[in-house]
Formats: C-alpha cells, sequence, structure tokens
C-alpha cells in the first residue's frame, strides 16, 4: 500500500538526499504487483500445506521447487491436531483480515480468501468428527445408573450427548456466524457454512440414536468391535426368563427388559428435554434453519423409540402367546357338550399375572410409557385370543 501512494518512494528518495517523481512508473507498478501477488500466494500455499498435508504429495517438482524446504509427507501428513484448528484458524482469519484493510489491488488476496473458506469448512468437520466419536463412546461410559425424573428413570448418557453438542455448537460458533473484517457476507458465501453445520449436528442426533439402539440388542458374536458403523449387528428378542441373580451386588446389571425400559426413558428425555434446549442454544447463537435441524431430530429419536417399542411389546407378548395356544386347545372342545362356564382356566390367570408383572416394570421404571406400552399389549392378547376363537370348529 506505502509503494502503490508513493510513500515508499518518497521515504526512500529522503533517505538517499534525491529528487524523486510522485508518479510511480506503470512498469514498476505492475512489477511491484506480481511480486506482491507472488508472495501472497506463496503464503497461502504455506497455510494450506500445513492444514491440508496430503496436499503436498500432489505438487510437481516446479511447485516444490518454488515452496522450498519442506518436512517430508509422512512426518506432516497428520496436519494439525483438532486442538488448534479453532486456535489455528483464528490466526489465518485474523491476519486475512489485517491484509484485507491495506486496499491492495482487486484479487490480490482471491487465493488466500479460498483458503481461509476451505480452513472454515474443515474446521468444522474436524470439530464435528470429534464429537461422533465422543457420542459413540457413551455405549462404553453406560453404567445403568438411574435417576428419577418426571419421565422416569434416566441414566447419564442423555446429559452427556447434550452437553458434547453444546460445546461442539460452542466451539463453531465464531467459525460460522462470525465475519471477519474483509470476509464476504454474501448468502452464497455463508451458505455451505450454515448447511454443513446443520446437517453435521443431525448426523450427532443420528450416531446417538445408533448408541440407544446397540444398547438394546445383543451384538452378533463375530462382531467385537465397538459399534460405530463397525460391523453388521444381530437383533434378538429378549425374554423375560433371564436372570442376572448370580451376580454380586458391586456387579449388578438390570435385566435386558429393564435396560430396554431405561433406554426407552432416555430416549423420551432425550426427545423432550435435550433437544429444546441443543435447539434453544442453537437458535439463540445465530445458526439459521433451526426449524429443520429440530424436525429432522425429532424424526431420528421418535425412530428408534418406536423400534424400541414394538422390541418391548413383542419381548413381552411372545411368552403370553405361546402360552395360550396350547392350553387353549388343551382337551378338544365341543360346543354341544360345553357347560356353563363358572371359572376361568388356569392359564387365563397365569396371562393377567404376566400383565401385573409387567405393570409393576413399567412403572418402576417409566410411569410415563404405561398407557402406551399396555395399550399395544393389551389389544396384541386380545388379538390372539380372537384368533384362537375363531379356529374353533
Amino acid at each position: 500500500q506505502s509503494y502503490f501512494s508513493g510513500k515508499l518512494v518518497q521515504w526512500s528518495a529522503q533517505q538517499q538526499q534525491l529528487q524523486h517523481d510522485e508518479s510511480i512508473p506503470q512498469k514498476r507498478e505492475e512489477e511491484f504487483k506480481k511480486m506482491l501477488l507472488s508472495m501472497l500466494n506463496l503464503f497461502s500455499d504455506f497455510l494450506g500445506l500445513t492444514f491440508f498435508p496430503n496436499q503436498y504429495a500432489k505438487l510437481n517438482e516446479a511447485q516444490r521447487a518454488q515452496i522450498g524446504p519442506w518436512a517430508s509427507f509422512e512426518t506432516i501428513k497428520q496436519g494439525v491436531g483438532d486442538a488448534w484448528l479453532p486456535f489455528g484458524l483464528r490466526l489465518v482469519r485474523s491476519s486475512y483480515s489485517s491484509l484485507s484493510q491495506l486496499q491492495l489491488p482487486p484479487g490480490t488476496l482471491s487465493e488466500l480468501d479460498s483458503v481461509v473458506f476451505r480452513l472454515r469448512m474443515h474446521c468444522i468437520g474436524r470439530m464435528f468428527e470429534k464429537a461422533k466419536r465422543d457420542i459413540q463412546s457413551l455405549k462404553a461410559r453406560e453404567d445403568w445408573k438411574t435417576e428419577a425424573d418426571d419421565y422416569g428413570c434416566i441414566t447419564s448418557l442423555p446429559v452427556l450427548f447434550e452437553n458434547i453438542c453444546v460445546e461442539s455448537l460452542l466451539s463453531v460458533k465464531e467459525i460460522v456466524t462470525e465475519a471477519k473484517t474483509g470476509e464476504s457476507h454474501h448468502a452464497s458465501y455463508l451458505e455451505p457454512l450454515r448447511t454443513k453445520t446443520a446437517t453435521l449436528l443431525s448426523e450427532c442426533f443420528e450416531v446417538f440414536a445408533d448408541v440407544l439402539d446397540s444398547l438394546t440388542f445383543c451384538q452378533d458374536p463375530s462382531t467385537t468391535a465397538e459399534r460405530g458403523h463397525s460391523g453388521p449387528t444381530s437383533y434378538a428378542i429378549f425374554r423375560s426368563t433371564e436372570s442376572l441373580d448370580d451376580l454380586d451386588e458391586d456387579d449388578y446389571m438390570p435385566t435386558k427388559e429393564k435396560q430396554l425400559l431405561i433406554v426407552l426413558s432416555n430416549g423420551m428425555y432425550t426427545r423432550t428435554r435435550v433437544i429444546p434446549k441443543i435447539i434453544d442454544y442453537y437458535r439463540n447463537h445465530g445458526y439459521p434453519d433451526w426449524k429443520n435441524v429440530r424436525q429432522t431430530a425429532n424424526e431420528i429419536v421418535e425412530r428408534v423409540d418406536s423400534k424400541l417399542h414394538s422390541t418391548y411389546i413383542d419381548c413381552k407378548l411372545l411368552p403370553i402367546v405361546e402360552m395360550l395356544e396350547p392350553r387353549f386347545c388343551a382337551g378338544g372342545w365341543d360346543w354341544q357338550e360345553c357347560s356353563f362356564p363358572t371359572d376361568v382356566r388356569g392359564y387365563l390367570k397365569e396371562t393377567l399375572m404376566i400383565l401385573v408383572k409387567v405393570h409393576a416394570e413399567v412403572y418402576s421404571i417409566a410411569p410415563s410409557l404405561l398407557a402406551r406400552v399396555f395399550a399395544r399389549l393389551i389389544d396384541g392378547v386380545v388379538d390372539e385370543v380372537c384368533r384362537l376363537f375363531e379356529c374353533v370348529e
């Protein structure tokens, strides 16, 4: 800027006590512009290789010679760590802001502007990738220790998930919602940043739904790795006969049915408490498109909730169905010789006792699920009884 305004020429002439012309020759101005552009492009290349080291292998010999000595690709291929990314990006954006205030010739900072945009996109992705890894690790942290809530007993998972999402949104807030001096405010520039943030936040809900899902189903023995798209999962219905009475008190784990109820309670708490908190934070801190994010999050949690609810109903209904048919048809049935009933058979009393047990189990963990569970459970029992009556000749 000092050169183009003539101050640098004037200062140099004064130092040498020479007369100078206020005007700058057009040829020298073009030469200086090329020097300046070359220097800024080189600076942009350095930044790009620092944050995207895999590009070094794609450079030809001429480009490597222009850049000069550089660490081997094997040494730098890991790039800047996740913990340093926001800090490094903040420094790069600050440098770009300072350069943009120098009133440089048009197009001089286009290469650097491209690097800054890529860095912002890259940083958002890396921050949320770390968040998704943290969410996946919640499965290993589930200890099944519950606390009472208005909706039932919940574990620490929903709160931990909320903290991870809020911390991630806080980390990328400056990147997505704040524009530095010189950076474009145009929608075409900001829209990819906003869209990527909304998409990655929705993916966090998807990962948490997978965690809830994986906690309630038996995994295939051939896949011992942690769930996280690492292999197929084999699902099995939990039977009521499962018992863990041989465990010590310190090692006590609830039965699979109770674990399923706890996960359902966690899902309900996530849908009614956690999602609204995350969306409020998302909206209050300037993130756009919060309605679509809320809708997507609710759909994801409701989908896994419906699946787990159906699994629990099947789990409790299967023993009743298996008991009804053989005992209903035992000894044959003759409508012509049947006497007036004075009592009910034992299998009906046993069915009622199973329902009472289910009622106690659901009420002890998730009272708010009682109406929903029993509506489907009674429907299932009645459907089975009606089917058996239809089979009687």
